[in-house]
Order: structure tokens, then C-alpha cells, then sequence
């Protein structure tokens, strides 16, 4: 279940597709504030995470319980509701509201494969970036609406991230599939060219292509550009290795084409990204 959150060109202006609408830490009164101010620009998707306390989320004409450290993924939240439990501790509350085609079909794929509610520990990495990301400039106006998106991109990754490692890829993922995918993140710094993908999957390369693209809505090229840029985005924080050698050693025949895919798929450069993470 990868994720895509690409930008497109036009009119000489970069337009958002992936788009954090807001993040917040609280009571459930301020989700619905952060709710009623936002304009009616589309759908929107909402994350809640109990930090403390438990309750019962109402929604859509159904309920479900929230324990305390568990997080809910909710699609068009505009009936939400967190009903007291009665428990001895007033919930707190960390949230954040997104739109976007991406999204969209992030959530709707997390929901059908994990359901609305998942446990959640407070160090794990998807809580500890929500920690951070309320902190962050509020989504606005040129690179502050840049650098949320950002955040939410980075979000998710580790959302899906940390489901993989708790349950491997969904079971309706094909087995042969399954097998390229390793296969990209074991090769993630060498070569791996469709052909070899293929082979992998014991298909052939037009049929390969197309059932990769049915499950995961993305070439194979595509797929294995995205895990590159991800690996590069950790060397990025984790390393003082140059721009220059981590394009290379993540697959990019020149460091102007890593850039330019980069900040496509992040909306930073290489170097605004390193800069933002080391401050």
C-alpha cells in the first residue's frame, strides 16, 4: 500500500494535490472548531489520536469505541462526534485534517485493509511527527503551504511504514507482487530495470505492468522512484553525505534529474529539505 503525492504544473504555479488542512492538540471541542473553519473546498479526510482518556467516536450513523493510545482514520468527518466515555480523565486529543486526491486514497485503502481504529504507541514514529507537525507553521500562503505538505507526506509514509512492519503488504496484495516489491527495497541503491521486475513476478513485462498498476494505482517505475526519493530523504537527515553522492547511490544517473524528481514528489529541493531537518 505506497502512496503517492505528486504536484502538477500550471500557470507557472506548483498546485497541491496532497494538502494538510490543519493539525492540532486538544479536547474533541477544538477538532470540531478546526472543522467549522475550514471552507468547503472538498472532501476531507481526518486522523484522531487519544493521547488520554478514552471515548466513543460517533460517525456516519455508526460508533466505535477510541481507547486511550489508539488513533481513528475518518473520510468526510463532517458528523463527527467524541461522546464521554466516563472515564476518570478528560481525552486529549492530537488531529489532523488533510485533503487531496492522494489522500483520499490513502485513507480509503488504510480503512479497508486495518479498519477505522488502530493502536498506536506515543513514541511510535507516526505520533511523534503528528507531535511535531501541530507545532509547525499553520497552512497558508507559498512556503509554508509548501512545507505542510511536506509534513504530511512524511506522515503517511510513516503511517504505512509502520503497518508493513506490523502486518507485511495487505493479503489481497498477489504473492508474485509482494516479492518485486522486497525486491525494489532490497535494490533500492543498484539498478532494477522492468525487465528483472518482471522476471521476479514470473510474468511478462506488459501483463507485469498492468497488474502492478491495478493494485497499487502506479507504473513500476513510478513505485520505484517514490522508494528511492524515500531513502534518499533519510540519508538527507540521517547522513552528511553530499546531495550529490546520495543521488547517486540512490539510483539517479545526474544529480539535476534527482532534483527535479525530489522536489516533485516533496515539493522541497534536496538541500531545503536537509536544511529543514537539521534546524
Amino acid at each position: 500500500m505506497r502512496i503517492s503525492c505528486d504536484f502538477d504544473a500550471g500557470g507557472g504555479m506548483m498546485k497541491h494535490v496532497c494538502r494538510l488542512e490543519a493539525a492540532g492538540r486538544g479536547q474533541a471541542a477544538d477538532v470540531y472548531n478546526s472543522l467549522q473553519k475550514k471552507p468547503d473546498t472538498g472532501s476531507l479526510f481526518l486522523f484522531v489520536y487519544s493521547l488520554s482518556g478514552k471515548g466513543k467516536l460517533a460517525y456516519g450513523g455508526g460508533s466505535q469505541l477510541l481507547p486511550e493510545h489508539h488513533g481513528c482514520f475518518l473520510a468526510e468527518p463532517a458528523d463527527f462526534r467524541l461522546l464521554a466515555s466516563g472515564g476518570d480523565r478528560p481525552e486529549e486529543l492530537l488531529w489532523l485534517l488533510a485533503s487531496g486526491d492522494p489522500v483520499r486514497g490513502f485513507w480509503e485503502r488504510f480503512i479497508r485493509v486495518f479498519g477505522h481504529v488502530v493502536s498506536l504507541k506515543r513514541d511510535d514514529e507516526p505520533i511523534r511527527l503528528l507531535a511535531r507537525m501541530f507545532r509547525s507553521p499553520a497552512v497558508g500562503e507559498g512556503d509554508d503551504r509548501y512545507r505542510s505538505s511536506v509534513l504530511l507526506y512524511e506522515w503517511m509514509i510513516a503511517v504505512e511504514r509502520l503497518a508493513e512492519e506490523r502486518s507485511g503488504l495487505p493479503q489481497p496484495f498477489p504473492a508474485a507482487l509482494q516479492q518485486v516489491v522486497r525486491e525494489m527495497e532490497n535494490r533500492v541503491h543498484d539498478p532494477l530495470d522492468l525487465e528483472e521486475m518482471a522476471a521476479s513476478a514470473g510474468l511478462s513485462k506488459h501483463h507485469f505492468c498492468k497488474t502492478f498498476k491495478r493494485h497499487t494505482g502506479e507504473t513500476p517505475i513510478h513505485y520505484m522512484r517514490k522508494m528511492r526519493v524515500e531513502e534518499a530523504a533519510r540519508l538527507l537527515r540521517e547522513s552528511d553525505m553530499s546531495v550529490a553522492r546520495i543521488a547517486d547511490i540512490t539510483g539517479f544517473d545526474n544529480i539535476s534529474y534527482f532534483g527535479k524528481v525530489f522536489r516533485r514528489l516533496t515539493g522541497e529541493t534536496p538541500t531545503e529539505f536537509r536544511d529543514r531537518n537539521c534546524q
